[in-house]
């Protein structure tokens, strides 16, 4: 046996664990399980220790209850290869190289799946420290997605910073939910009009999503389907922009819009009687 360095021993050019491991799993040496990713069933060759000593979800699926012995490879169809590869490179070699928002969301959701909170965290910081104005409705699609409170909330803090004009598209999509949250904060860089405004495209958006008519009536019922109409603090209109910019969208019953004009008519007096 030839006791000196050859160029097949890898292992000897290697300082650390990691650097073998990462290795292994370049050369798909020794490998034990074979998984089909992605939509093109790509294959990939990987190794049952390594893989369920970084997530319990492995350890079941190889050693615990989930385990086939007799199935040959495991489908994969949620997850792009190169992702899948990302994942793996931080299982073997605790390795992280994450280019775009995108890879970073479809990562976290890889790493939410196979219960790695580390990894989850290391994906949902870089989305956070990358969050701003020109990243918003990305960020905002990726972490109601992943139900991502913290993500959710850094949205929903650049909405309130800034008006309506920098960070709202009609083109983009605006959640009910996420609507109901801005509706909801006492203190944001929007008039109440805007906020009508973007309520009311709103549910435009869903009336047309639902192949219905653009009538008030149809209007009213999606606002009041997901809890939006009562959101809007209409007593904040003064009498003129009440009537241009809600009246004329004919989503308020007219019992509602004399009992609201007269409380506004009520508040712009003063205890003279006379119009502040």
């Amino acid at each position: 046996m030839n006791w000196g360095q050859k160029q097949q021993d890898w292992q000897v050019t290697k300082s650390s664990l990691k650097e073998r491991f990462k290795e292994l799993l370049l050369l798909s040496q020794w490998t034990d399980c074979t998984f089909s990713v992605g939509e093109d069933n790509t294959e990939i060759k990987c190794h049952k220790l390594v893989l369920a000593v970084s997530s319990p979800v492995f350890e079941a699926l190889f050693f615990g209850g989930l385990s086939d012995p007799l199935c040959e490879s495991i489908r994969v169809p949620d997850i792009e290869p190169h992702i899948f590869k990302m994942l793996l490179m931080y299982m073997y070699s605790d390795s992280l190289n994450l280019h775009n928002i995108e890879e970073a969301g479809n990562l976290l959701y890889a790493a939410k799946k196979y219960l790695m909170p580390q990894l989850s965290r290391l994906c949902l910081e870089y989305l956070l420290d990358r969050t701003c104005i020109q990243t918003l409705w990305d960020i905002l699609t990726i972490a109601e997605s992943l139900d991502e409170e913290e993500l959710i909330e850094a949205v929903l803090k650049i909405m309130c910073r800034f008006g309506r004009h920098v960070w709202y598209s009609k083109a983009e999509h605006l959640s009910a939910a996420m609507l109901k949250r801005l509706l909801s904060e006492s203190s944001m860089n929007m008039s109440e009009e805007e906020l009508w405004s973007v309520t009311l495209d709103w549910a435009h958006k869903d009336c047309l999503d639902r192949g219905v008519k653009l009538t008030g009536r149809h209007l009213r019922d999606a606002l009041q389907r997901e809890r939006l109409l009562e959101g809007i603090r209409f007593l904040v209109f003064n009498g003129e922009k009440f009537k241009n910019e809600v009246v004329r969208a004919e989503v308020l019953t007219d019992s509602e819009v004399n009992a609201i004009c007269r409380m506004i008519k009520e508040q712009q007096l003063d205890q003279n009687g006379n119009f502040i």
